[in-house]
């Protein structure tokens, strides 16, 4: 397989992912948000009750707290279980490490909180792992610096010479007979360029719409294609090693940056979409991190390819062979064969429109009966009077009985019977309670006959 076939088959993988993915799912994600918002729902009326309650956020946020108690209240994220004896301090070891990378060089609470909170209500939470190798530049300037010293500083490979000044100077020293000793010798002041390099586990949650995998896979380990597109900026992908000139040439604004779920994302917070820098170097770029199952080699066998594709022409720029797949994904609510399952707003969504609609209605009935609707005898009443609803005021007629109240019939009975049923579903259909909330798990453990 040539460069030209490899790179229309990525292509031709990832146009299918973003095609699957923005027309089967892009726009549920973008209906939970808005649900969990409390976006209006488009049917209001001018006049009416606009009112629009909240089930989803508030199931959401009240399983939150108990989710991340269970998996951040132990001083471990993680821990190894020894298989045999010889395993213990092995175990030891990788759990204070695993422990150290998740807490220490990452902010383990956030990152589970969003892993969590993205699957619940976007079905489905994505952290990446990888080695992220970094290069640090500093600049410092010597001075006074004599040929040993100079000789000395410039075998450290990590040193670039900026700028170099020699200054030829003379000592007057006096020897013990009182004679003047006069020396001729060299000094340096350098400026230094110093590069170091570090590396550190890193643990990124995903955006749902950046994460394409082809619309069959049933589980990560089984997909042939998963990929994350996002957009970087010009001089982060020179710092790592990328031709500047191909960097720049794919500069500028992106499909991913007027996606809709992003707009979404943030139209509470700023309106429009973002302009190009004046600054080339922090301009965005699309870069796109595939992993796919491709036969490149031409023996038959399909091995694992890590593909970083520039632009949405998706040049590739680096084509190596890989040994895993460096994601984790998680779903609420499991389908069999399916890697993207159901998310827990999907369960109460219809709840919240239902109860919102009852609000509303309800909340009419009572304004109507505050404000009731008044049978005039045309002609016999001053309209003036009647429009005025002020406390205490006079309505002037010329005969009684000129004036009679439409007093409407009260729901409230039936609107919060209604409304403690739909609570109960909800409970039925997410398994969460009033009485479950702060439950200490050991609580439910079958100790004596009575301790449930």
């Amino acid at each position: 397989m040539n460069e030209l076939e490899f790179q229309a088959l990525v292509r031709n993988e990832i146009e299918n992912a973003l095609g699957f993915y923005d027309s089967e799912y892009g726009i549920d994600r973008i209906r939970a948000m808005d649900y969990y918002m409390g976006e209006k729902f488009g049917n209001e009326q001018e006049g009416r009750s606009q009112v629009v309650t909240t089930e989803v956020a508030d199931t959401i946020e009240f399983i939150m707290p108990s989710l991340m108690r269970t998996f951040t209240q132990t001083d471990n994220f993680v821990e190894f279980m020894p298989r045999h004896e010889e395993d213990v301090e092995g175990a030891k070891q990788a759990t204070s490490y695993a422990n150290y990378v998740i807490n220490c060089q990452n902010n383990g609470f956030v990152i589970l909180h969003n892993f969590f909170k993205d699957a619940l209500l976007q079905k489905l939470g994505v952290v990446k792992v990888y080695y992220d190798e970094t290069e640090n530049v500093e600049e410092e300037t010597y001075t006074g610096l004599s040929d040993d010293e100079l000789t000395l500083l410039l075998q450290d490979d990590t040193i670039e010479i900026v700028e170099q000044t020699q200054n030829d100077l003379q000592s007057n020293e006096i020897d013990e007979m009182g004679t003047p000793i006069v020396e001729d010798y060299i000094r340096h002041d350098v400026t230094i360029k110093r590069t170091m390099y570090d590396g550190m586990i890193r643990v990124d949650n995903i955006p749902p719409e950046e994460f394409l995998v082809n619309k069959r896979a049933a589980s990560i380990d089984e997909a042939d294609f998963v990929a994350h597109r996002t957009t970087m900026k010009v001089s982060d992908l020179i710092q790592m090693g990328y031709d500047r000139e191909l960097v720049e040439k794919y500069a500028g604004h992106s499909e991913l940056d007027n996606d809709q779920e992003v707009q979404n994302r943030f139209e509470d917070v700023e309106s429009g979409t973002d302009t190009d820098s004046s600054d080339m170097s922090m301009r965005d770029v699309l870069v796109t991190e595939a992993y796919i199952k491709a036969d490149y080699d031409g023996d038959g066998i399909a091995e694992l390819r890590r593909v970083v594709a520039l632009g949405s022409g998706f040049e590739i720029v680096e084509n190596d062979t890989f040994d895993h797949i460096p994601f984790a994904c998680l779903s609420p609510i499991l389908m069999p064969h399916r890697l993207v399952g159901r998310s827990l707003a999907e369960l109460i969504m219809d709840i919240q429109m239902i109860k919102s609609t009852v609000m509303r209605q309800l909340l009419d009935n009572i304004y109507l009966t505050n404000n009731v609707r008044v049978a005039a005898v045309e002609g016999q009443v001053n309209i003036d009077d009647l429009l005025n609803s002020r406390a205490g005021g006079i309505v002037r007629v010329r005969q009684p009985n000129a004036l009679q109240p439409l007093q409407p019939q009260l729901i409230g009975q039936n609107a919060f019977s209604l409304l403690q049923y739909l609570d109960d579903l909800k409970e039925q259909r997410t398994g969460l309670s009033k009485a479950s909330m702060g439950l200490d798990a050991d609580s439910l453990q079958s100790t004596t006959a009575t301790a449930v």
